[in-house]
């Protein structure tokens, strides 16, 4: 039942912070669905039909054991490091490239609440997922793995607010915050790949997500009021020359 208590958990922390934010959009409530829909089930399609198959082929093509070791190539072990962020962060903001939920992005701060529904609706659907795929629940530790789920809850909506406010500045300002979004899930999870490697024991690899997720809160709200500042002049200064 561990894993279970543990979904309980995180799904409560993340379906709180939803029911905030879509409270918060209640005008817009049609374009908030369009965001959190769509991302639900978007880690299972995500893991089963593209990341799955493409490290399987590529184990099978170099002809690599199925599980992460040192002795490993050091190419692979990159992509498998930088490949998940770099998909994940952009199959997150593929669905503000559509209405409805593209019409959250012609202000800030409805930008800002969509990016972090599209993130949390994301976790939320990854750990239903990695629920439903972890082989033996009965043996995973309650506190480690609901503060992992916790940490990778609120990353996922830090990372996807910063992105759906980029995308709100323009194509330029969308390029910088993905990359930037993809580089901070990538160090956010660099303590997960040691640990899977050997090099780290499970905790230090905890710490780590728990610092890079900090880090992308941090770097995330510091975006969004600098943001807000920014479209508040703009509209202060529209207001005077009338």
């Amino acid at each position: 039942m561990g894993v279970v208590t543990a979904l309980l958990l995180t799904g409560t922390l993340a379906g709180m912070v939803l029911l905030a934010g879509l409270s918060r959009l209640r005008t817009r409530m049609w374009s908030a669905a369009g965001v959190v829909l769509p991302l639900l089930p978007m880690a299972y399609l995500l893991n089963r039909f593209i990341r799955a198959p493409f490290f399987d082929y590529l184990g099978t093509q170099a002809n690599l054991p199925p599980f992460l070791d040192l002795e490993m190539p050091w190419w692979f072990l990159g992509l498998w490091w930088l490949f998940p962020p770099l998909l994940e962060e952009w199959a997150k903001a593929l669905v503000f490239l559509f209405p409805p939920a593209s019409r959250l992005l012609q202000d800030a701060r409805p930008a800002f609440l969509g990016g972090m529904l599209a993130g949390l609706a994301y976790a939320l659907g990854e750990t239903v997922y990695v629920h439903w795929a972890t082989p033996d629940p009965s043996v995973v530790n309650l506190a480690g793995y609901a503060a992992e789920r916790a940490a990778f809850t609120l990353l996922h909506g830090a990372l996807t607010a910063q992105v759906a406010l980029g995308l709100a500045r323009g194509r330029g300002g969308a390029l910088r915050a993905f990359l930037a979004a993809a580089g901070l899930h990538a160090l956010a999870i660099l303590g997960i790949v040691l640990m899977q490697v050997g090099l780290i024991e499970p905790l230090a690899a905890l710490i780590a997500l728990w610092a890079g997720t900090l880090l992308a809160l941090g770097w995330g709200i510091w975006q969004a009021r600098r943001m807000f500042r920014e479209r508040d002049a703009e509209s202060l200064d529209n207001l005077s020359a009338r």
